[in-house]
């Protein structure tokens, strides 16, 4: 993942996407969607080919999401994700005070 703060004039360094999985190191090598919670710059949430990732700084770190497993996989396996869709309020739903 690369961010911009300046609107795209710059770039940071890539921070890639890697994560220990049954005590093995994953790397995504696909990033599908990507959202910023529309409150919370810090909370971004990356889908990728081996799962869903957050980070919660704004970018400068990434953590795989366990996700719940409802097959006899075992506890922690390879969740590759394409779309992610935002359910919760945006600034325009909250209620306002007059």
């Amino acid at each position: 993942m690369v961010k911009t703060t300046d609107g795209g004039l710059t770039w940071s360094a890539p921070t890639p996407l890697i994560a220990m999985l049954n005590g093995v190191a994953v790397r995504s090598v696909n990033t599908r969607t990507v959202k910023i919670d529309p409150n919370d710059h810090n909370n971004i949430l990356v889908a990728s080919d081996v799962g869903l990732f957050r980070s919660t700084d704004g970018g400068a770190t990434y953590a795989l999401v366990d996700l719940p497993n409802t097959v006899a996989y075992g506890p922690a396996n390879l969740e590759g994700g394409f779309s992610i869709v935002y359910t919760g309020k945006t600034a325009r739903d909250r209620p306002r005070s007059w």
